[in-house]
């Protein structure tokens, strides 16, 4: 399950209903729904000018899904599946559901990391860091951000396994801090898919699911529970750097 194949399922619904067959609808991207990662909204019936309630009874038996709903307003409310959610995480940390980069990172070099990520977040614009930050290990360095969540994942998939962890697992708690990194993590493969043409793209959900990562690392018990969201996260982070070239560290 990723929120690119329960869109196209959405889109394959509403051409289904079409009153003359036509070129395939492009799928709509999906919406977080009120902060919670299992429950997203689609505008995909009403921008097609279809009956969600229709739309909706085509969707509902799908595996990827648990329920299906219609919103005031026509938006379809789409509940993933437990099972697929947990299947989905575990694609993301192998790296299965991420474009892999087309090289390895270069022989590493004093500053080339900052470099390299500074180039992509900085494509559409972004202002250059303030002086004296870029060369500096700190928090407000953007890369050095998303490097610190890759380490201490790493160090966190040995502590969870020590105590039982299991690839299987997936956290249930309600928190906001598991829904945010939840949310990040699930949105991330889309910038992926746009960072050919929008490096920035890529840049702004590393740093975003390494935030999440780090204020849910801080709280997050370590066990079975959470082992599947770290290596989530690492995998989602390892990725990403090596698609801009930039080192994914284990320690730091």
């Amino acid at each position: 399950m990723s929120l690119a194949a329960v869109a196209e399922r959405v889109a394959r619904a509403v051409d289904a209903l079409a009153d003359a067959p036509g070129m395939p609808s492009a799928p709509r991207p999906l919406r977080p729904d009120e902060g919670a990662p299992w429950t997203w909204r689609s505008p995909a019936a009403v921008a097609a000018g279809a009956d969600p309630h229709e739309v909706a009874a085509r969707l509902t038996g799908d595996p990827l899904l648990a329920g299906v709903a219609v919103a005031p307003g026509g938006w379809l409310v789409l509940t993933f599946a437990p099972a697929a959610m947990a299947a989905h995480l575990a694609r993301l940390a192998s790296g299965v559901d991420l474009p892999a980069a087309s090289a390895p990172p270069p022989a590493p070099r004093p500053g080339a990391d900052v470099e390299r990520f500074e180039v992509a977040r900085r494509a559409a614009g972004a202002p250059a860091l303030p002086a004296g930050v870029a060369g500096r290990r700190i928090l407000g360095n953007p890369v050095v951000v998303v490097q610190l969540a890759h380490a201490r994942a790493v160090r966190r998939a040995g502590t969870d396994l020590a105590r039982g962890g299991a690839a299987a697992d997936v956290a249930t708690t309600l928190d906001p801090d598991t829904r945010g990194l939840l949310t990040e993590l699930l949105q991330a493969p889309g910038a992926f898919v746009a960072q050919p043409a929008h490096p920035e793209r890529l840049a702004a959900a590393l740093l975003a699911v390494a935030t999440a990562y780090l204020r849910w690392e801080e709280r997050a018990e370590a066990g079975p529970g959470t082992l599947l969201v770290s290596e989530a996260g690492r995998g989602v982070l390892h990725a990403g750097m090596a698609r801009l070239g930039v080192h994914a560290p284990g320690r730091m």
